[in-house]
């Protein structure tokens, strides 16, 4: 089979994955912002004090080892209010303190904060460490994931491997640098449409770099491995942090 071929039919294939795949609208998330708190303390609520003292709390979501907390201001604010005066107070066992809310710029639409529950302070953005390590994470349990279809498939050459690696270390890098952060509006949905991107950057470029084996074979190598990480995949970004 011709080259040209080759490339219809590996657009064909993709065509049918896509079309198959269900399409949400909607509006962006509302503006808010999102307190990250690394292995919280049991029983951890926040709470937005105002000037006047009422107490608003923030809602909250589990993922593994991180709590993120939110307060979205159209549910307590106009958009044109400022926080400059609230405080943020913590909440746990019996044991509880405030911290000022910092200044967030004329109201930057996510903002995201750090809570450092040892040293009571709030620290503005996340960790250094943060994205590099939950990237790192991701890659390797999408590695696992795809690795055990590609030896399935009966992939054993050292060259096979090396392009194996090369070519998921870029485009798994890639869409999971793109989904980190809390603060990332219907992150599912972009999860979905770049894994659709990933399914046909890999489908091109298997048969390309992978010779072991015939072309056809490697395109589908390429569409049941991703298949898998995005039937996986979701299922972990549900649970894991991001």
């Amino acid at each position: 089979m011709t080259k040209t071929k080759w490339t219809a039919f590996v657009l064909t294939v993709f065509m049918i994955v896509t079309a198959c795949a269900s399409a949400f609208a909607n509006s962006a998330e509302p503006p808010c912002f999102t307190v990250i708190v690394s292995n919280p303390p049991k029983g951890l609520e926040i709470y937005v004090v105002e000037s006047g003292g009422e107490e608003t709390a923030l809602s909250k979501q589990d993922r593994a080892w991180e709590s993120y907390y939110r307060l979205f201001y159209h549910l307590k604010w106009d958009i044109e209010d400022s926080l400059h005066s609230a405080k943020l107070k913590i909440s746990y066992d019996e044991d509880s303190f405030e911290i000022p809310v910092p200044d967030l710029e004329g109201r930057k639409y996510n903002s995201l904060f750090t809570l450092n529950i040892e040293e009571r302070a709030l620290e503005i953005g996340q960790r250094p460490h943060r994205v590099p390590l939950l990237v790192a994470l991701r890659v390797l349990l999408t590695l696992v994931i795809e690795g055990i279809v590609f030896f399935l498939f009966g992939y054993r050459e050292k060259r096979s491997l090396t392009a194996f690696l090369i070519i998921n270390l870029i485009t798994q890098g890639f869409l999971n640098a793109m989904i980190t952060g809390p603060g990332l509006g219907y992150y599912f949905i972009a999860f979905v449409l770049l894994e659709m991107l990933v399914f046909l950057i890999e489908m091109i470029a298997f048969p390309i770099a992978v010779r072991e084996k015939r072309k056809g074979i490697s395109v589908l190598y390429a569409f049941c491995a991703n298949a898998a990480s995005l039937i996986v995949g979701g299922l972990m970004i549900s649970y894991l942090p991001i």
